[in-house]
């Protein structure tokens, strides 16, 4: 029921900017940026009944909902990220193959879309199809600090378990004839850094700008007392985070060994099974007195 409540409060903001009717559908939430805006997908047909894929912006300070971009076909858009000025575009496109085709997993397609007014905005494809699970997310921050003309954004893109790259777009300013400016993309997107080779896990702070992630690397040598001596050769899985700043690289701000969060969660966990065996203790000894009371008072009267 809240779902569907949802549902008519968007297309009821779609239908106060339109004066032709909306019927909207398939209403899909696939990305977050740090402002706290939404990015969803919704389904429209035309008179012909051709199903359109629409993909915009919620922003709840202002309960608005701007359309991105609308495209020819329904595309099985599952994960998107747009940059801080609305004027590129990331998406993931999930295929699932048919049943009379020979492969069998499903292929995931990174693109990038520019969003420029009065242009022939086409998709870009990022990297080669992948069999394995891709994400991309937008670094937001300042983007115009070497010169007030040019624009660099910078997006990040998830390959599961394999790699975590760092991708830069710039986008340059161009003077027109009559005095106003126009912002251009020359559709060139240079190789990536890659921040992350190997990992099992990672998770995205959208509000601080924070990349966690799980991966494996040799221990750190412990000199505390009863702590036992890893082999050198032996790995563990470690919990780090990048910081992204707005002018500065990104930098690693803490790592914590997987034998060190485990052994703080026994700690906790042998914590709490104290304190529940002394409440339940000290349970039993009040209903063992109040029914000592009950039975002497029963002898008294």
């Amino acid at each position: 029921m809240a779902i569907q409540n949802i549902a008519v409060k968007l297309c009821g903001i779609l239908q106060s900017e339109s004066d032709e009717e909306v019927t909207a559908r398939e209403w899909r939430l696939i990305g977050q940026e740090q402002d706290g805006s939404q990015l969803l997908t919704w389904v429209t047909s035309t008179h012909n009944n051709q199903e359109l894929l629409n993909i915009g912006v919620y922003t709840n300070k202002t309960k608005t909902l701007s359309t991105l971009h609308r495209f020819n076909e329904k595309l099985n858009i599952i994960q998107a990220s747009v940059n801080a000025s609305h004027s590129l575009l990331v998406y993931v496109v999930k295929e699932i193959p048919k049943e009379d085709e020979l492969t069998k997993e499903a292929l995931y397609y990174p693109y990038l879309l520019p969003l420029l007014l009065d242009k022939e905005n086409k998709p870009i494809q990022v990297q080669d199809a992948s069999s394995k699970q891709v994400m991309v997310q937008y670094v937001y921050g300042k983007s115009h600090k070497y010169s007030p003309g040019v624009r660099n954004d910078r997006f990040l893109l998830f390959k599961h378990l394999e790699c975590i790259n760092i991708y830069r777009t710039t986008m340059i300013c161009n003077d027109c004839d009559d005095g106003t400016e126009e912002w251009g993309f020359d559709g060139v997107i240079p190789e990536p850094d890659t921040i992350v080779r190997v990992f099992s896990w990672a998770q995205w702070d959208c509000v601080n700008q924070v990349l966690y992630y799980i991966h494996y690397r040799q221990p750190t040598q412990s000199f505390a007392e009863g702590e036992e001596v890893k082999s050198p050769s032996e790995i563990m899985p470690t919990l780090s985070a990048l910081q992204f700043h707005a002018d500065l690289p990104h930098e690693t701000v803490s790592f914590l060994e997987y034998s060190i969060i485990r052994r703080e969660w026994y700690k906790r966990r042998r914590s709490r099974l104290t304190v529940n065996q002394l409440k339940g203790k000290s349970e039993k000894e009040n209903k063992k007195k109040n029914k000592q009371s009950n039975s002497s008072s029963s002898l008294t009267s």
